[in-house]
């Protein structure tokens, strides 16, 4: 999970792999920690694009969180967002919106409104708002994930700056320049200090902020930050396709 969660995916399937099978031989294939293991390689494959492989483990992952845990169970939600995560990457919304609206309910009962897990299921669904063009639906989502992952998580932490990307290529799709740059440059400097320069985060913000700098034409700012941006891509490419 950390290897994940820092871009280095090709340390991060082999151990993987082996808590899976590690977990399946001494607990078997019906337990939830099991399921777990089975999660965590399904949005390892999602994350570098293999969607088949990803969707397939986490439908076998809900099946067994289903039975063993419940409905109600925060794992079960958890991988409910992921299977919709990965429905949305494939552009399949109407399956992926139904899946957050149901996993979102079942969060409000367990958590309340005011919790970053919460927060992080208005997150995915204001994005997904905002790809289908459905900026009137986006846009309350997006700022109320933003409020709530900003108290529960404080400025300096990556799902409140992923929040703040969101919300400036909303604003950028909707024509509002000037409330988007500020939003981006902040997203920038956030994630510089907490992940570094190599992460593959790091190199989306760039390319948002330089592509951004295209459309507004002031070219001069938004080269560098789009060769940057690929020669991160690159090498998190060549890192990705070793596995």
């Amino acid at each position: 999970v950390l290897y994940e969660r820092t871009g280095q995916y090709e340390k991060a399937e082999p151990l993987d792999l082996q808590a899976l099978e590690l977990r399946k031989k001494l607990l078997g294939e019906n337990d939830p920690v099991y399921a777990q293991s089975l999660s965590n390689l399904s949005m390892l494959y999602v994350n570098i694009g293999q969607y088949e492989k990803g969707e397939r483990l986490n439908i076998q992952a809900m099946e067994i969180q289903k039975k063993t845990l419940g409905e109600n169970h925060p794992e079960y939600v958890t991988s409910i967002v992921n299977l919709a995560f990965l429905y949305k990457s494939m552009g399949q919304y109407e399956k992926a919106e139904s899946l957050y609206i149901e996993a979102k309910e079942i969060k409000e009962k367990l958590v309340g409104k005011n919790h970053a897990d919460y927060g992080q299921i208005l997150n995915n669904l204001g994005v997904m708002y905002s790809e289908m063009g459905q900026f009137e639906k986006a846009e309350p989502a997006l700022i109320q994930a933003m409020g709530i992952r900003q108290k529960a998580l404080g400025e300096n932490h990556p799902h409140f700056a992923t929040s703040l990307n969101n919300l400036a290529r909303l604003y950028e799709r909707m024509g509002q320049y000037e409330k988007a740059e500020p939003l981006y440059i902040q997203t920038r400097v956030i994630r510089e200090k907490i992940i570094g320069k190599t992460h593959p985060d790091y190199a989306q913000i760039l390319n948002n902020l330089g592509i951004f700098y295209i459309r507004t034409g002031v070219l001069k700012k938004a080269e560098p930050l789009i060769l940057t941006a690929t020669d991160i891509k690159l090498q998190n490419l060549r890192s990705i396709f070793g596995i």
